[in-house]
C-alpha cells in the first residue's frame, strides 16, 4: 500500500512540474504582447500627429487658391461672352453683307454650282430669321426676301427643267433587257424580294443633282408638295409614250413648262422603238404560240375537209388579233413600271417616291384595266356566241397575269395607297369568272347541241366531236389556269387575288370537268345517231366518234394533265363503246346476208325445190352485197388502224363463208339456163367489193 501511495506522490509532482512550465511560459508571451501593444500605441499617436498636421496644411491651401479660382472663372466667362459677341457681330454684318455677296452667286444660276446656290440660300433663310427677330423695319430684310422668292423659283424650275430633260421613253434595247431579265424571272419562279434590282437608265450625274435639289425641296417644307407634283407630272410623260403606242390620237399633250420644240422629235422616235421591241417580242410569242398550235393539231388530226395550213393560220390570226398585243402590254407595262419605281426610288426618298409612284400607277394601271375589261367584254360575248377557241386568249392573259402578278404587286406595294393592289386583282378575278364562265358553259353547249345539226352523211366524226376535242386539248395547256378558275369561289378577296392551284389538285379538279364534257358528249352523240333510218350508218357514226375520243385520250397531253386512275377508266369505257357499235355494225350489216350463205347437203342430180333454194340464196347474196356497196362504200372511218380493222373484220365474216358456199353450189349445175345470172361474183370480186367499204378507195 505504501508503494501504491508513492507511485501517486511520484504523479502528482510530475504533474505539478509541468504546470509550473506551462505557466512560466504563457507569463513570457503575455509579456511580449504587451510590449507590442505599447509600441503600437505610440506608433499610432505618431501618425495621428502626422495627419492633423498634413490636413491643416491643405486647408491653409484651399483657403490660398479659392480666390484665384473665382478670379479664373470670372475671366473665362468674360472671354467666351466676347468671342460670342464678337461672332454675333460677324453673323450680323454678313447678314447685312448677304444680299450685294449672295446677287454675284445668283445671278449665275443653279446649273452653275449647284451645292454653293443651295448654300447661299440657306444662308438667306438665316438672314431673314434674324431680321424678323430683330430688326423687322430694316430694307435689307425685303430685299433678302425677294432674292430668297427668285432664288426657290430658280431651284424649283432647274428640278423640273433637268427632270424633263432626261425624262425620255426607254430606249429599244433597255426595254428588251427588263422583257428579257422578268422573262427569266418568271420562269425561273423567282420571288420578287430576290429579284436582282432595276438600273435606271439615268446617269450617275444626273441622279446626284436631282437628288440635291428634291431634298432641298422637301427638306423645305413649303416646296415639298410641289416637288412630287413636278416628278408626277414629268415621269407621266416617257410612260404615256410607251403605254399608248405613241398613236397620234393617243399622244400626251406637251407638259407645262416644256417648250414643243423639245418634244417636236420625241413621239416620233419612241415610236420606232417601242414599235421595234413589240416587233422582237412579238415574233417570239407568235412562234411559241404557232408551234402550240400545230402540236395539238398534229396529234388530233383532222377528220374534217379543212386542210392543215388554213386550220394553223386561222388560230394564228386569232391569236395575233387577240391574245398577242395583251401579252405584249403587260410585259412592256411591268418593263416600265419597274423602271420607273428604280428611277424614283434613286433621287426621291422613299415616303415621297410612293406618292409619285402611286400617281404614275394610276394612269398605267387605269390602260391596263381597260384592255383587260375589253378582253373580258369579248370572252363574255365570244362565249354566247359560242366561238370557244376565240376564248383561249383570256386563258393566255390569266396565266400571264398570275405569273407577273407577283412582280406588279411588288410594284403596287411600293405606292403609298392598296388601292391599285386591289384594282389589279378585282380585275383578275373578272376574266377568271368569264373563264369559269366559258369552261362551265361549253360543258352546257356540248350537252345542249341540237340533235339533227349537221348530220354527217358518211358516219364520220361529228363536228361537235372534232370541236371538243380540239377544244378541250387547247384547254390542257392552260390546265393550271384552267383548273384554279374552276376551282374559283366567287367570294375570293380582291386583296389577295385568285387562288392558284397546281399539282394533284389540279389535276382533280381538271379531271372533274373532261369527265363532265365526255359524258355530255356521249349522250349528246347518242341522240345524234338516232335520228339516222340506218342503224349500219348509226353503228358507224358512233363508232367514229366514239374512237376519236379514244384517240385523244392516249395522247400525252391527257396523261400529263389528268389523273391516272381516271384515264384508265375513260379510255376503258370508250373503248368498250368501240366494241359495242362495231358488234352491232357487223350484226346490222351481214346479218341477212349471212344468212343466205348456209350451205345444207343436197341430193344428186339436185331437185327442182333444192335449186330453187340455191337460185333464191345466190339471188339474196348478189342483192345484199350490191346494196351493202351502194350504201356502205360512202361511209368513212377517219381512223386507218379502225377501218383496217374493220375491212379484216368484214373480210374475216363474209370471204370464208361465200367461198365456201360457192364451192359447193356454184358447180352443182342449179342452173342448166342462165347460171351466170346467179353466179355474178366470184371470190376475188367479194374481196375486192369488201375492201372497198367504209371509204377504202377513198382513204387509200
Amino acid at each position: 500500500m505504501s508503494a501504491e501511495f508513492e507511485r501517486r506522490n511520484d504523479g502528482v509532482a510530475d504533474l505539478r512540474h509541468k504546470t509550473q512550465q506551462r505557466l512560466k511560459h504563457d507569463e513570457e508571451k503575455l509579456r511580449f504582447y504587451q510590449e507590442n501593444v505599447k509600441n503600437l500605441s505610440q506608433a499610432t499617436d505618431r501618425m495621428e500627429n502626422l495627419l492633423s498636421s498634413f490636413l491643416q496644411r491643405l486647408e491653409d491651401l484651399q483657403h490660398s487658391i479659392e480666390p484665384v479660382y473665382e478670379e479664373t472663372s470670372v475671366l473665362t466667362r468674360a472671354r467666351d461672352n466676347i468671342e460670342q459677341v464678337s461672332e454675333l457681330l460677324s453673323g450680323v454684318e454678313r447678314y447685312y453683307r448677304l444680299a450685294h455677296v449672295a446677287q454675284k452667286r445668283l445671278d449665275r444660276g443653279p446649273s452653275y454650282e449647284l451645292e454653293e446656290y443651295i448654300d447661299t440660300v440657306k444662308e438667306m433663310d438665316e438672314a431673314i430669321a434674324y431680321f424678323e427677330d430683330n430688326n423687322a423695319n430694316n430694307p435689307e430684310l425685303s430685299r433678302l426676301r425677294t432674292m430668297r422668292k427668285r432664288s426657290h423659283d430658280a431651284l424649283i424650275q432647274e428640278y423640273g427643267e433637268v427632270l424633263e430633260r432626261y425624262s425620255l421613253p426607254l430606249e429599244e434595247a433597255e426595254i428588251l433587257a427588263l422583257i428579257d431579265s422578268q422573262t427569266q424571272l418568271r420562269l425561273a419562279a423567282v420571288p420578287p424580294h430576290e429579284a436582282p434590282e432595276v438600273h435606271t437608265s439615268l446617269s450617275t450625274e444626273t441622279i446626284t443633282t436631282l437628288k440635291t435639289l428634291a431634298e432641298w425641296m422637301i427638306i423645305t417644307s413649303t416646296h415639298a408638295d410641289e416637288c412630287v407634283d413636278i416628278t408626277a407630272r414629268v415621269r407621266r410623260v416617257p410612260m404615256e409614250l410607251t403605254l399608248a403606242g405613241l398613236a397620234p390620237d393617243n399622244r400626251p399633250s406637251t407638259p407645262a413648262g416644256r417648250s414643243r420644240q423639245g418634244l417636236a422629235g420625241t413621239p416620233a422616235r419612241a415610236a420606232k422603238k417601242v414599235q421595234g421591241v413589240l416587233h422582237r417580242t412579238s415574233s417570239l410569242l407568235r412562234k411559241s404560240r404557232v408551234d402550240s398550235i400545230r402540236r395539238h393539231s398534229q396529234i388530233m388530226g383532222s377528220p374534217g375537209r379543212a386542210t392543215q395550213p388554213d386550220a394553223d393560220r386561222t388560230a394564228t390570226d386569232a391569236y395575233e388579233k387577240g391574245t398577242e398585243p395583251l401579252l405584249e402590254f403587260l410585259d412592256v407595262c411591268l418593263a416600265c413600271l419597274r423602271h420607273e419605281h428604280a428611277t424614283l426610288c434613286a433621287f426621291l426618298p422613299r415616303r415621297y417616291c410612293a406618292r409619285v409612284l402611286s400617281d404614275v400607277c394610276d394612269q398605267t394601271l387605269d390602260t391596263l384595266l381597260l384592255k383587260l375589261r375589253k378582253l373580258t367584254t369579248a370572252t363574255g360575248m365570244q362565249s354566247s356566241q359560242h366561238q370557244y377557241f376565240s376564248t383561249l386568249a383570256a386563258f393566255d392573259v390569266l396565266r400571264r397575269l398570275h405569273a407577273l402578278a407577283p412582280y406588279f404587286v411588288a410594284v403596287f406595294d411600293a405606292t403609298d395607297t392598296s388601292e391599285h393592289r386591289r384594282r389589279f386583282f378585282q380585275a383578275q378575278l373578272d376574266l377568271a369568272a368569264v373563264v369559269r364562265a366559258v369552261l362551265l358553259g361549253f360543258q352546257d353547249s356540248v350537252s345542249s347541241d341540237p340533235p339533227a345539226h349537221k348530220l354527217p352523211e358518211d358516219g364520220t366524226v361529228h363536228e361537235l366531236t372534232s370541236r371538243s376535242i380540239k377544244f378541250v386539248v387547247s384547254v390542257m395547256e392552260y390546265h393550271e389556269a384552267a383548273a384554279s378558275v374552276l376551282a374559283h369561289k366567287q367570294s375570293a378577296n380582291a386583296d389577295r387575288g385568285m387562288h392558284w392551284i397546281a399539282g394533284t389538285e389540279a389535276k382533280v379538279t381538271l379531271t372533274n370537268w373532261l369527265s363532265s364534257v365526255l359524258t355530255a358528249l356521249k349522250d349528246n352523240l347518242e341522240l345524234k345517231a338516232r335520228t339516222y333510218e340506218d342503224p349500219t350508218i348509226l353503228n358507224v357514226f358512233l363508232m367514229n366518234n366514239y374512237a376519236y375520243i379514244v384517240s385523244a385520250l392516249k395522247g400525252n397531253v391527257f396523261e400529263t394533265h389528268v389523273t391516272e386512275e381516271t384515264l384508265r377508266e375513260l379510255v376503258v369505257h370508250f373503248e368498250e363503246l368501240v366494241e359495242t357499235a362495231k358488234d352491232l355494225y357487223l350484226k346490222t350489216t351481214w346479218e341477212t346476208l349471212l344468212g343466205a350463205l348456209k350451205v345444207e347437203a343436197v341430193s344428186t342430180p339436185l331437185s327442182k325445190r333444192e335449186r330453187d333454194m340455191i337460185k333464191e340464196r345466190y339471188t339474196t347474196f348478189n342483192t345484199e352485197l350490191e346494196r351493202i356497196q351502194a350504201l356502205q362504200q360512202e361511209f368513212a372511218i377517219p381512223s386507218q388502224a379502225l377501218r383496217e380493222e374493220l375491212t379484216q373484220t368484214n373480210l374475216d365474216t363474209v370471204l370464208p363463208r361465200f367461198v365456201a358456199f360457192n364451192n359447193a353450189y356454184s358447180t352443182s349445175g342449179f342452173s342448166q339456163k342462165n347460171p351466170h345470172k346467179y353466179l355474178r361474183f366470184s371470190p376475188d370480186d367479194v374481196e375486192r367489193m369488201l375492201k372497198a367499204l367504209l371509204g377504202g378507195d377513198d382513204m387509200a
